[in-house]
């Protein structure tokens, strides 16, 4: 098991999970977001405690789009994603209850500003938006049946040879020119992996 696999991002208290209860000992997963007893208040306990924390960091990009409607349409038919906002400024693509791609509007200004102007240079100059997905031979059926621009067809990573992720990639073109990259897990090329 994993302690850091499956971690809730919203919640009212602490989760404990039971991993082992034993005579001697007794070992709990503890999922904790900063909660903490109220003040004044000393926790005492009968037995001894080991504690090893662990903080993650949740990459949440967001891209400038010209039709935040018509992107998230894509992007939801290419990656088995979900809106959790829609709308014609802004939206949130989700997976499995986790953020994978936000979408702004360019021409919006909303509390923040403007987030990019699309005469400064072209969208997507030096970025690649990669999505690492375990059906990569689905996904790339997916493109194919949108007509999904592809730069660079199915191809290994590294060419030939040991080392480097050893996994299959495709390159795309999204609707506003950002260049899209889907790959399997590394590992994946020899053929003996399974999701």
């Amino acid at each position: 098991m994993n302690l850091f696999a499956d971690l809730p991002c919203d919640l009212p208290d602490e989760l404990f999970t039971t991993l082992l209860d034993a005579t001697a000992v007794r070992i709990e997963r503890i999922v904790s977001h900063g909660h903490a007893s109220p003040e004044g208040f000393w926790y005492d306990q009968p037995r001894h405690e080991w504690v090893t924390t662990e903080f993650t960091m949740r990459p949440q990009p967001l891209i400038c789009v010209r039709d935040v409607e018509a992107s998230s349409r894509w992007y939801q038919q290419l990656l088995p994603c979900q809106s959790a906002h829609g709308g014609p400024n802004y939206e949130r693509l989700v997976h499995s209850g986790k953020l994978v791609l936000q979408l702004h509007r360019w021409e919006v200004e909303h509390h923040h500003g403007r987030v990019g102007d699309p005469h400064d240079m072209p969208p997507g100059n030096g970025l690649l938006l990669w999505f690492e997905v375990d059906d990569f031979d689905a996904a790339m059926a997916r493109a194919e049946s949108m007509g999904a621009e592809v730069i660079m067809p199915r191809h290994r990573n590294p060419p030939d040879g040991d080392g480097g992720p050893n996994h299959w990639e495709i390159w795309l073109r999204d609707l506003d020119g950002y260049k899209v990259v889907l790959a399997s897990p590394d590992g994946t090329a020899d053929g003996n992996w399974r999701p």
